[in-house]
């Protein structure tokens, strides 16, 4: 581990071995793993669940908070709830600062953002840049941040986001995770108590489904964005009802 700096913010880095060490033991518990056919984090071809868990509360947002449409507000028309995402200072959207905030709340200080484990085996040298499946380039070991409201929003070939290109964020305790995919989506999980902090942070459920449904419409025309089939997945991992506007989509 060796700690690097980001802004006026330290942060702590891990290798693909030490992430493996310390982080694998509860990535396992909090995830289902990438070879299994019901996991999202392997394909999204049948996937059906993201996390362990089944008595977790879990809600979907897209984009994914990483990178692009930050400053877009996601629903059609401006709220006072929206406050809940606005950076004051800079006035773009941050789709998890009602998150971070509640992770503050909850007294975690910490929290691990790594690549998901996909290949067999450890790479010596895996503290070192590589590609994702995407060809993208990505930090294949883990990070550790404060819960900052403007460190997630950072474009992901930027250090220290380089794992987020298609990675998970959670904290050691095991009772919260994201999974998100770049600019696609992002699924948010984690025990009933926290998640309803976080939902009363964001402004409520019916809030957040709009700016789901809201965004909806938008998704086909950027390429490489989730279609049809799979925002109607996402609806299914939040439990929500999808719009009769998705189902009459083609």
């Amino acid at each position: 581990m060796d700690i690097k700096e980001y802004g006026q913010d330290f942060y702590r880095r891990y290798t693909q071995r030490e992430a493996a060490d310390i982080f694998l033991p509860v990535f396992n518990r909090i995830f289902l793993p990438a070879d299994d056919k019901r996991s999202l984090l392997g394909g999204r071809d049948s996937a059906s669940a993201v996390f362990r868990q089944s008595d977790w509360k879990t809600v979907v947002s897209i984009p994914g908070p990483w990178w692009g449409c930050l400053i877009s507000r996601p629903t059609e028309e401006p709220g006072p709830k929206d406050e809940n995402f606005w950076n004051p200072e800079t006035k773009e959207w941050e789709p998890l600062r009602p998150l971070m905030r509640t992770l503050v709340e909850f007294e975690i200080d910490e929290i691990v953002h790594m690549s998901i484990p996909r290949e067999p085996g450890l790479d010596e040298t895996a503290d070192l840049l590589d590609r994702d499946r995407k060809g993208q380039l990505v930090y294949k070991g883990a990070i550790t941040t404060p819960p900052a409201a403007d460190m997630l929003p950072v474009p992901h070939y930027q250090e220290p986001c380089y794992i987020v290109a298609d990675g998970v964020v959670f904290s050691r305790d095991g009772r919260w995770g994201i999974y998100g995919d770049t600019d696609d989506f992002t699924v948010i999980g984690g025990e009933p108590d926290l998640m309803a902090r976080y939902i009363d942070n964001a402004g409520g459920e019916e809030f957040l489904k709009a700016c789901f449904f809201s965004a909806a419409p938008r998704v086909p025309y950027s390429p490489g964005m989730p279609g049809k089939d799979f925002l109607l997945t996402l609806c299914d991992l939040a439990g929500w009802e999808p719009t009769p506007a998705l189902l009459a989509r083609k």
